[in-house]
């Protein structure tokens, strides 16, 4: 099936990722390009925030029969009915979708799997080059970072925004301005 039919079908899919882990991803194809793919990412049958992964770390993506037997969970439960399908970036290139969410100063997950030490960066975009994307970063304990960090647009794999480990920050932030 193609991923077009997957969008339209509002499909619950399987995504494996052999370079990264073993793990499987669940969720929602929103969108889809040669470079990027949007899902609204699904977790233990919670939508939890958007999910952007390169397409070159993704070795398979499939529905399987667990797939479809959760996707009706969710419609049984009306979880299914409370997701906003009307979500819409850009997804052509990692560029494109990172100054989009630059502009609306969202907190995002950018991660770097494929390094020979895996790269983690959670903060606000500050700059999106030609090559890199600049962030201003803050650590596990809610400290923002003096410099931002940049990342490698060419090595970005995965970027995660809204999610509810992101909210619970923003809260945060936003509580202690």
């Amino acid at each position: 099936m193609s991923l077009k039919s997957h969008i339209s079908q509002r499909d619950l899919v399987s995504i494996h990722r052999e370079r990264v882990d073993a793990l499987r991803i669940q969720g929602i194809v929103m969108a889809a390009s040669k470079e990027l793919l949007l899902l609204r990412y699904v977790y233990d049958f919670r939508p939890d925030g958007l999910l952007v992964l390169s397409r070159d770390s993704v070795s398979k993506l499939q529905v399987t029969a667990t797939d479809e037997f959760q996707r009706q969970i969710l419609v049984d439960e009306g979880i299914f009915d409370r997701i906003d399908f009307e979500v819409q970036y850009p997804v052509n290139s990692w560029r494109s979708f990172l100054t989009a969410v630059k502009e609306e100063n969202r907190l995002l997950i950018l991660e770097e799997e494929f390094l020979p030490e895996p790269s983690f960066v959670i903060g606000t975009v500050s700059k999106v080059g030609k090559n890199k994307v600049s962030c201003n970063y803050f650590t596990g304990t809610a400290r923002w970072e003096k410099e931002p960090v940049k990342v490698s647009l060419k090595q970005l794999t995965s970027c995660q925004i809204n999610n509810g480990y992101l909210c619970a920050y923003e809260r945060y932030f936003a509580r202690n301005a």
